[in-house]
């Protein structure tokens, strides 16, 4: 009897260091990383290469994008970002260009002709230089819902919101509408139903609150240059 005990406990000790040592191999193995390099048209200084840090910092931090590190490349004026796989949402380059946009916001006003809306920089009423801040937050759209959806509320300057009221109270008694753009991309178009007097525009109809985040990253953020994003996903593909 007292043999079979001890072969069975030695059995449950060998079983535990078994999966100790699973759990601890699990814990070694370095997590997939995507790798992307940003490069301007120059090669960049030391100073728009910290600039660049910070900015990308920033941005990575509103999607609480966790286990990125960022590498700045003095001698070929590159700033790299080593972001965790999963945090990439596919094997495309689009979201790298998404973190690295300008952040250029621009507001447009017009009428559509055949299907096309107004576009910057022709129609632009208002850019960043308009705005104060810009947050995302959670917030009841319309009393028929009962879960809050992620908004971007843009905060406008003393000018800018001077602008916004005298636009949106000829909007409103034209029936016109506002479009949104950021990185020659529109996120929000409007109907503009009364003025918007009180300096603040809200602007709803995203899906996540990452997208909403990133958004109110990039405008506070304006990057003063264009830049390339080259992926490597060599770590992935393996």
């Amino acid at each position: 009897m007292k043999r079979i005990v001890i072969g069975v406990t030695a059995l449950i000790l060998a079983c535990t260091l078994l999966l100790s040592g699973c759990a601890l191999v699990r814990k070694i193995i370095p997590e997939p990383m995507v790798h992307i390099t940003y490069s301007a048209d120059e090669p960049m200084t030391s100073g728009e290469l910290a600039h660049l840090y910070g900015t990308i910092e920033q941005r990575m931090d509103a999607m609480e994008i966790k286990g990125y590190t960022i590498e700045q490349n003095l001698e070929d004026g590159v700033l790299v970002l080593h972001v965790p796989h999963r945090f990439y949402d596919s094997n495309t380059d689009k979201i790298a260009y998404e973190w690295g946009g300008r952040g250029e916001l621009t507001i447009c006003i017009g009428e559509e002709v055949d299907g096309v809306v107004p576009m910057p920089p022709e129609n632009t009423v208002l850019d960043n230089s308009h705005i104060a801040s810009a947050q995302w937050m959670y917030m009841a759209v319309n009393s028929s819902e009962e879960d809050p959806k992620p908004v971007l509320s843009l905060t406008f300057t003393e000018e800018g919101a001077k602008i916004l009221a005298d636009v949106t109270t000829k909007l409103a008694a034209e029936k016109g509408k506002m479009y949104t753009w950021v990185d020659h991309q529109i996120i929000a178009d409007a109907a503009v139903s009364v003025p918007i007097t009180e300096g603040e525009a809200i602007l709803t109809g995203f899906n996540r609150w990452q997208t909403a985040a990133l958004y109110a990253a990039k405008i506070n953020s304006l990057i003063p240059f264009d830049l390339t994003a080259e992926v490597d996903f060599s770590e992935i593909e393996q």
